[in-house]
């Protein structure tokens, strides 16, 4: 990136405000986006993103590594996971109205029948497996929290997202699985001697389509025998 009056050789956005204000004596407002002319902007978040820019494209993609890693480095911690199942349990229970939160962001529920009642389910997925489950009419209820032990001799709680009442099964509707995911319910499944099986996206895209068939013998499984 060059100064368009001087040549200079400019590092960034603010590189460049801060050269033509403090050589070229320019202002903010003398300033516009250096490929589609906008005045009236905050260059160094505007200008990275501008549809002319032949580099948005390329800091568009450098962006969602930094976020990846970024989310990556705070969404999968143990502190992330613990204060995760703490809101979720608390906004299930009724416990609690606050669904924005500053650490885990927008918490989404929604209401759905079970059996004579009203339950909270978390996210869309959760909702279209219990609307799935309803109109099959399957017998089906919110599990109390599990308590297991973790490899630190540490108690912890967890409620799966599912109990099939007649078949016995739990069942965790997920997403990301990540390898604390993966011990929880190892340990938890094994420890209170219960079956708990997986439900993916592969299972509610199924769901969403109308061609899913409620086959528990070929969904994973923990404990994983």
């Amino acid at each position: 990136m060059k100064c368009e009056f001087c040549d200079k050789e400019l590092r960034s956005e603010d590189h460049r405000f801060n050269h033509l204000s403090a050589v070229h004596k320019l202002k903010q407002k003398d300033l516009g986006c250096r490929w589609c002319g906008e005045k009236d902007v905050q260059l160094s978040s505007h200008t990275p993103w501008c549809t002319l820019n032949p580099s948005s494209k390329k800091n568009r993609e450098e962006q969602t590594k930094r976020n990846r890693a970024r989310d990556k480095s705070i969404f999968q911690t143990e502190e992330y996971r613990e204060q995760a199942s703490i809101r979720r349990s608390k906004i299930l229970s009724g416990e609690t109205r606050d669904y924005q939160h500053k650490f885990l962001g927008r918490i989404d529920y929604y209401t759905v029948k079970c059996g004579n009642s009203e339950v909270r389910v978390l996210g869309t997925w959760e909702r279209d497996f219990a609307n799935y489950l309803n109109s099959r009419k399957v017998d089906w209820i919110r599990p109390k929290p599990l308590i297991w032990i973790d490899r630190e001799g540490q108690k912890r709680r967890y409620s799966p997202d599912f109990f099939l009442v007649e078949r016995g099964v739990f069942i965790e509707v997920k997403g990301y699985l990540s390898d604390y995911d993966s011990e929880k319910m190892e340990r938890a499944s094994r420890q209170n001697n219960i079956k708990i099986k997986l439900l993916r996206a592969k299972e509610i895209e199924s769901i969403r389509k109308d061609n899913f068939s409620l086959d528990l013998e070929n969904l994973p499984q923990y404990p994983n025998w």
